[in-house]
């Protein structure tokens, strides 16, 4: 009978132990080999945005794919046919997808079918302001430079483009705002546009010295 005893404790000691959690009144026992470190670099690269009815946007930059995901299940997946590591993606107001990658802009419905796609190479762009943003209207703006932006309309026409002056370049991507227009940060100032490209204000940003 002590022999018996003893087996339990050896594989115990063979795979590990660690505390199992409160309350659960047992030990639990499992192997302690780590994960892999490719696993956990292409983990890292995916972002999860939310979207209408309890829907999530999975964008993986290294598989250049997204994916909707609701209530657990797939719902549509769209893979790119090369996006450079590069891959941003927001949900506007009404649902629609606009995605980001290397080469452009395209727009998806909410079952997933594509409303048009946008050529916008990224270039010299560089990639902190490559996030593209929704507007209030469900319209997107997009960085094509480092000193312009352009906003397209639903049907991926683009209705009008800002740059600020010579001297200034962005420092961030745009953020589209709640109610109407959106807001730019530059090497110089902070602006905010309209929704026809109007400038409502722009304010000079503290310790940055003029003509700089």
């Amino acid at each position: 009978m002590r022999l018996l005893a003893l087996v339990p404790l050896a594989l115990l000691a063979a795979c590990g132990t660690r505390e199992p959690p409160r309350g659960s009144g047992a030990l639990e026992t499992t192997p302690t080999a780590s994960a892999a470190p490719e696993a956990h670099v292409e983990k890292s690269r995916r972002a999860v945005i939310p979207a209408p009815n309890g829907a999530i946007l999975v964008v993986d930059p290294l598989g250049c794919r997204v994916e909707l995901v609701q209530q657990g299940e797939s719902r549509w997946v769209h893979d790119f046919e090369k996006c450079g590591g590069l891959l941003d993606a927001v949900v506007a107001l009404d649902s629609v997808t606009y995605v980001r990658d290397d080469q452009g802009v395209t727009s998806f419905d909410i079952t997933g079918a594509v409303r048009f796609r946008a050529p916008v190479p990224s270039g010299s762009l560089p990639v902190a302001l490559f996030p593209p943003t929704a507007l209030a209207d469900s319209r997107v703006a997009v960085a094509v430079a480092p000193g312009k932006i352009t906003v397209f309309e639903r049907d991926g026409k683009p209705a009008w483009s800002f740059s600020p002056t010579s001297e200034e370049v962005l420092v961030a991507p745009p953020a589209g705002m709640k109610t109407e227009g959106l807001t730019l940060f530059t090497s110089q100032a902070v602006y905010l546009l309209g929704a026809t490209g109007e400038i409502r204000f722009r304010a000079a940003r503290q310790g940055v010295a003029a003509g700089r």
